[in-house]
């Protein structure tokens, strides 16, 4: 008798077959086992990295005629910083923005610095930064948001809130240790966090994903 199989009678039939012993349909898996591809399993990207927000008022449109603006991809906004934000703005750098507008105007009494915010639906990356002619830095940002026909929007902001990280912060302090929470930028002095109303979370733009909700709520 082999050791790997076995030889068995059939009384009915007197005829004979073989019968794989156990080591050998062990043996037969591990190698059906090792011949079938390895699925293959999909890396997803890394997420998003957080936006800086920037406290922004409206300004003007961006686009020359109103013909212009009834375009989609020509579609553009102005926008101008109001509030120190937590960090320098550089090209590259994922931002969001939520405008302001002051609370006097619904509550008369309620000093000027005062704000409300609402979200415009405007996230994206800063693509491009320069000097304007009234010497503060515009940044242009592309917005990424599929709810908004608001296609790119500038922002001006005071250049040295445009400065390395490094001497921005440095300036930071040393303004704050000087003239407490508002940093006199030069050519602009940017109101307190303290001055701002916080918005509803659930009223916030979620980018290239708010399309889709947008029909499906």
């Amino acid at each position: 008798m082999n050791s790997s199989s076995s030889m068995r009678t059939n009384p009915s039939t007197s005829c004979s077959f073989t019968v794989p012993s156990r080591g050998n349909v062990r043996g037969g898996l591990v190698q059906e086992r090792a011949e079938r591809p390895t699925p293959t399993r999909r890396i997803p990207p890394p997420p998003p990295s957080t936006p800086l927000i920037l406290f922004a008022k409206w300004e003007a449109y961006g686009n020359a005629s109103k013909a212009a603006r009834t375009r989609r991809e020509d579609l553009k906004h102005l926008y101008k910083l109001t509030v120190q934000p937590d960090e320098p703005i550089a090209v590259g750098r994922r931002v969001r923005i939520l405008a302001v507008s002051p609370i006097a105007y619904c509550v008369p009494e309620t000093p000027l610095g005062q704000y409300d915010t609402y979200d415009p639906h405007i996230v994206g990356t800063v693509e491009e930064m320069w000097r304007a002619e009234n010497g503060a830095v515009r940044a242009r940002v592309k917005n990424a948001c599929k709810a908004n026909t608001v296609r790119e929007v500038e922002v001006e902001l005071p250049h040295k809130i445009a400065k390395r990280r490094e001497d921005w912060e440095t300036e930071v302090r040393e303004r704050e240790a000087e003239n407490g929470d508002f940093i006199d930028s030069g050519d602009q002095t940017l109101t307190p966090m303290a001055c701002i109303r916080p918005m509803p979370t659930r009223r916030e733009c979620l980018g290239n994903i708010c399309w889709n909700l947008k029909h499906t709520r």
